[in-house]
């Protein structure tokens, strides 16, 4: 999880070509649909595989691999909801966590992006920073309440670690700022192992 997190904040501030060209639509092209007219598509879910590509998640299992999972926001998240990672609004959002937004209505889901920062102990007073591609033809961090109607849906995808190799990600997280400070990082440490009791007991 921490890979693909520290690989989405490397892309923030790349910016796509006047011509709507971005290298990971060309790399979805290439590798995923095999259609050129991927290269210039709209790009914020392609961003995403393109991330977990090189995390190594890219398998089917942790991040959809086939075409269009990987690159429309709508299907992306129900190839997610399909494997059960989607939770409901009363938890508490996560670092790694991918997010999806509606911006009108309809509550379709129009734009996706991966949490990278969270602050507030609780589900009503919660502000997350996530990272997302294709906003103003960049990609940008943006801060927004967890209950703005803007958020559609969170999603937890089944990252895949050892014991030793959770307990040293979650060290190297608060080393690098994830976690926050002080009852800030208790608490998110506190439920990212409560979170993995609740599920090993269901």
């Amino acid at each position: 999880m921490y890979d693909i997190v520290k690989i989405v904040r490397e892309q923030i501030g790349y910016t796509e070509l006047s011509d709507g060209w971005t290298k990971y639509g060309q790399w979805y092209a290439d590798n995923i649909a095999k259609h050129q007219a991927f290269a210039t598509a709209p790009w914020c879910a392609m961003m995403l595989s393109y991330c977990a590509n090189e995390a190594g998640i890219l398998d089917g299992d942790i991040f959809p691999n086939t075409s269009p999972a990987g690159s429309s926001c709508p299907t992306m998240l129900k190839w997610f909801e399909e494997h059960g990672c989607r939770y409901p609004a009363s938890e508490l959002p996560m670092v790694g966590d991918v997010v999806f937004f509606s911006w009108d209505s309809k509550r379709n889901a129009d734009h996706v992006g991966i949490i990278d920062r969270v602050s507030g102990c609780l589900p009503s007073e919660c502000v997350i920073r996530s990272v997302e591609g294709n906003i103003s033809n960049k990609v940008i961090t943006r801060s927004i309440d967890y209950t703005d109607n803007r958020v559609l849906a969170t999603v937890r995808p089944k990252y895949k670690t050892t014991y030793d190799d959770a307990l040293t990600t979650m060290a190297q997280m608060c080393i690098d700022g994830f976690m926050g400070g002080g009852d800030e990082r208790k608490r998110l440490l506190y439920d990212a192992i409560q979170g993995r009791v609740n599920e090993l007991l269901m």
